[in-house]
């Protein structure tokens, strides 16, 4: 058993620092061969396989992968919620990220700043600024403190709603 989580500890820190070097292929192949090996993966390997895929611009297969994770019985981190939520607001598709915020709040993971301020950027982003200042006051309802980066993001929605661009 020891040896096990020794290997996957390994594993792990490769995964880690091709992430940092931008090889998400790499970490995708890598994932894969770990599998082969019948290597055990953790929130962690998950997390870092999931980010390998979103460096990729393969949303579906993260999902995927995403899916497995939580099929296998581990808890997704709010970090893994938090870049998939991004991951879909970066491809114009809110409301499947407004679906994982609330899969998220359901599993008992708390959305956080980070949570809600990528959600009000999509949001803005499609200029959609009712939804945004529906998400924006759901952050204070739930004390929240917007922060400099909410404040200005939605600034930014509405200058750019008013240059009609």
């Amino acid at each position: 058993m020891g040896f096990c989580r020794l290997y996957v500890e390994s594993c792990n820190a490769l995964l880690s620092s091709l992430l940092k070097l931008n090889r998400g292929d790499i970490v995708v192949k890598f994932y894969k061969e770990m599998q082969r090996s019948r290597i055990s993966s953790n929130v962690f390997t998950f997390n870092m396989v999931v980010a390998g895929y979103c460096k990729l611009e393969k949303l579906e297969k993260a999902v995927a992968i995403f899916k497995e994770m939580e099929n296998l019985g581990f808890n997704p981190t709010i970090a893994l919620y938090n870049m998939l939520i991004g991951r879909y607001c970066k491809q114009g598709l809110l409301s499947s990220a407004m679906k994982l915020k609330d899969s998220m709040v359901r599993n008992g993971v708390q959305p956080s700043e980070i949570t809600y301020n990528t959600l009000i950027h999509g949001l803005c982003k499609e200029g959609k600024l009712p939804e945004a200042n529906k998400i924006f006051n759901e952050m204070k309802g739930v004390n929240l403190t917007p922060n400099t980066v909410t404040y200005n993001t939605l600034i930014n929605g509405y200058y750019l709603l008013d240059l009609n661009i």
